[in-house]
């Protein structure tokens, strides 16, 4: 996917004496794009990056307002992280470049008692790390409501705060998924960039955050909890900062000069997509049936969507069943799963057929799933004479296909 990018700030002057003056200014943008695996970036106008920022320099300018603008252009891929090899959980060695990233920072209080007893209870029963950075995502993206409520803050609220209250906006989800992760001993770093939305049907490019997690033999791997991307991002996302910390600013200024008073102005970032290409993604095979084809009124029945992961690496999943009118899901009909390298998996939701059926009629009720974007389809039908599963009937089927099957099984779970 090709886009460019503008970022505009800036400092306005105000002279305060009859002979104001400015000698010199110097602004430090520190929010800007750079190219790494996922993303190239060709910066157009900029002075040369130093320590992490483009400084731009003004010798004696007038007092007035001096604008700050840089130009990019960025290619991004929304392609999976290869991530091939299995790592036990608790992992307790990674390089020293990234040790430090398991610490607290500043807006990351990982030290936490409730963060770190919470992190400890969702991942007690994980034995590698793919899954227990998987079950911190969709624990996070199932307890913790998206709301635009902390907007008003002055800062990103701390871990233990978005854990206590149980909301907050994608800064807040992210910090608590970073600060769980380094109160378990993996290095986790806070990414400040932008990415398309349409929450509230707002369809624009917005100011975003997520995470990355190192993971050994593959690196840094993206985990957006609010986006429901757990091990990758989308190709609308474009990083502008990585860092250990949040609440960074990202420009800052000095000047030297006589009887003047300076304010920065806000950041403004610009996206204008060129090209929507966004890369294919790993091959996933998938199929989607019904335990039974007839129903009756009243009767359970049971959604089975089989994922097949072809590939040598990792695969992350997000499903989503399409709501159908008159029938009742017992669980969440959105759920992020990932496949191991070669493996098979079952998906299974049991549903309600919730209507009334008139003698003489009858009634088929369409099923779809997305697998990534990718829609499969079934169907049943209710008419009178069918046969009625009951909800143990359904359960008994799931539980002896996880006994007999040779492929992976998974229930989706009930929400709390």
């Amino acid at each position: 996917m090709s886009m460019t990018v503008d970022i505009t700030s800036g400092l306005a002057f105000t002279g305060t004496q009859p002979l104001a003056r400015l000698d010199s200014v110097e602004l430090n943008l520190s929010l800007w794009p750079r190219t790494d695996w996922r993303q190239v970036v060709q910066l157009e106008g900029a002075q040369q990056p130093r320590d992490g920022t483009i400084n731009y320099i003004y010798t004696k300018p007038p007092v007035r307002g001096i604008p700050l603008a840089l130009h990019a252009t960025v290619d991004t891929t929304g392609l999976y992280p290869a991530v091939r090899q299995s790592v036990p959980f608790p992992a307790r060695f990674f390089p020293n470049d990234v040790a430090p990233l398991t610490l607290p920072t500043e807006g990351i209080d990982s030290d936490n008692p409730a963060v770190a007893a919470m992190a400890r209870r969702i991942t007690e029963n994980a034995t590698e790390l793919y899954e227990a950075l998987h079950l911190l995502g969709g624990w996070i993206e199932d307890h913790i409501n998206y709301s635009l409520d902390t907007l008003t803050a002055d800062a990103t609220q701390l871990p233990s705060w978005v854990l206590e209250k149980r909301y907050g906006v994608c800064d807040e989800l992210t910090v608590l998924f970073i600060a769980m992760a380094r109160s378990l001993g993996i290095p986790a770093r806070y990414v400040s960039g932008v990415a398309f939305t349409n929450y509230n049907d707002v369809n624009d490019w917005g100011m975003h955050a997520w995470a990355e997690v190192y993971y050994p033999g593959a690196g840094w791997i993206p985990y957006d909890v609010t986006y429901h991307e757990l091990g990758y991002v989308d190709a609308t996302h474009i990083a502008l900062r990585k860092s250990e910390r949040v609440n960074e600013p990202g420009v800052q200024a000095n000047w030297l000069g006589y009887g003047v008073d300076g304010s920065l102005l806000p950041i403004s970032v610009a996206v204008k997509e060129l090209s929507s290409e966004r890369g294919s993604r790993a091959s996933i095979d998938a199929s989607l049936s019904m335990l039974e084809s007839k129903v009756g009124p009243g009767s359970y029945n049971l959604v089975q969507l089989q994922l097949r992961n072809p590939t040598d690496s990792y695969v992350p999943v997000f499903v989503q069943l399409a709501p159908t009118e008159g029938l009742a899901y017992e669980s969440a009909r959105e759920v992020p799963v990932y496949l191991r390298p070669g493996e098979h998996r079952t998906l299974y939701w049991v549903l309600r057929v919730d209507t009334t059926l008139q003698r003489g009629y009858r009634v088929t009720f369409p099923v779809q799933a997305l697998v990534d974007g990718a829609r499969y389809e079934t169907s049943f039908v209710l008419e009178q004479g069918g046969g009625v599963l009951s909800r143990d009937d359904v359960r008994a089927y799931m539980v002896s296909s996880a006994t007999h099957a040779s492929t992976g099984f998974y229930c989706t779970p009930d929400q709390e």
